[in-house]
């Protein structure tokens, strides 16, 4: 019985350190695949809808705190979340990242593809 209960532990741990190393390899993929890794906070946030697509957005002006990769020479970093409010309008896109105001943590940013010269969240971890 005592040796049941060592395989049984012993294969739990496997399969828990398995999984811890396949956590940790998507985050140094997630991490190789994007410009910039900061740890901040975000201080501001304000909408408008992009005038070519009719989209609207949302600019997340971020304080960074640690800059882990990339360069920044701005004292804020601003970044853009899809959906939003503008006037009376409400877009919500429920398979992007959300991220509120004062929310702290780390934020993997890439190029933004829906507007130039912007930044868009890939992922974050708070």
């Amino acid at each position: 019985m005592k040796k049941f209960r060592l395989t049984i532990l012993f294969a739990l741990f496997v399969i828990i350190s398995s999984s811890a190393q396949t956590n940790f390899q998507k985050l140094k993929n997630a991490i190789e695949n994007v410009p910039i890794v900061v740890e901040g906070e975000i201080v501001r946030q304000s909408c408008f809808e992009d005038k070519n697509s009719g989209n609207i957005f949302t600019k997340n002006y971020l304080l960074p705190k640690v800059v882990f990769k990339g360069t920044t020479n701005r004292d804020t970093i601003i970044f853009l979340t899809r959906g939003g409010r503008v006037g009376d309008i409400i877009s919500t896109v429920s398979h992007s990242v959300q991220v509120s105001q004062n929310q702290e943590g780390i934020f993997l940013l890439h190029l933004s593809r829906a507007i130039s010269n912007h930044y868009e969240i890939s992922s974050y971890i708070v």
